[in-house]
């Protein structure tokens, strides 16, 4: 009956029709006992049928209807279960080790660049100028051993392409604009350059800049590795 009801209060047009189907009904009787003769009473029967006919209808719609639920009742309660067990499962699995597949990379470059190392105290300080070979040997290596480094977090990655244009940039300085003496490599001197001093001031300026790019390039990859809680 529970579930007649619920039939009827959810589907408003099986409701208008069951009413109908009693209006019938009701209409049929009173037709019947209206109208003397068998005319009256065979006219009032058919109404009566038609009534019944309509409420079997509602009422087989009805038991369809729960049966349907019935069926979503049980789907829902077996979803809700498959839930509860897939979180179990997930909570209880023991979290990887490598949790955090950025941070050994991202260590590694800081370490390379770290503030005391022979590169970063010469950009600091003479802007890439008399720089020992062994600065320039860590610009080699971190540009070989980099090349196809990513990163899964997105600030991460484009801190270090940052980081890897710059030392790129300064790389390709070092080999234009410098050379190697006594293992220390200084920039070009004026008076074998075709375009003089003037041409050396401005591979001084242009070596600053970089120098400086590098400088803030790391600057920026270290807070976004902060950021991101990979150290």
């Amino acid at each position: 009956m529970m579930r007649f009801t619920d039939f009827l209060v959810n589907s408003l047009s099986a409701l208008l029709i069951a009413v109908a189907g009693i209006v019938l009904v009701v209409v049929g009787i009173v037709a019947a006992v209206i109208f003397p003769g068998a005319a009256g009473v065979v006219i009032g029967l058919i109404i009566v049928l038609t009534g019944l006919a309509i409420l079997a209808g509602t009422v087989g719609m009805s038991l369809e209807w729960a049966r349907t639920q019935d069926r979503i009742d049980a789907l829902n309660a077996e979803v809700a279960e498959a839930r509860k067990v897939e979180n179990t499962i997930y909570y209880a699995a023991a979290l990887p080790e490598d949790d955090q597949p950025d941070a050994p990379a991202a260590q590694k470059l800081l370490e390379v660049f770290s503030a005391d190392s022979p590169l970063m105290e010469n950009l600091r300080i003479n802007r890439g100028q008399d720089l020992p070979a062994e600065g320039a040997a860590q610009l080699d290596d971190f540009l070989s051993s980099s090349a196809k480094q990513s990163f899964a977090d997105a600030a991460v990655h484009t801190a270090f392409m940052d980081v890897f244009r710059a030392a790129r940039d300064l790389h390709a300085w070092l080999k234009s604009e410098t050379a190697e003496a006594d293992g220390v490599r200084s920039i070009i001197p004026g008076d074998t350059r075709e375009g003089g001093w003037r041409e050396f001031a401005a591979a001084a300026n242009a070596g600053d800049t970089l120098s400086q790019n590098l400088l803030g390039a790391r600057a920026a990859f270290e807070r976004a590795v902060l950021e991101a809680d990979l150290l």
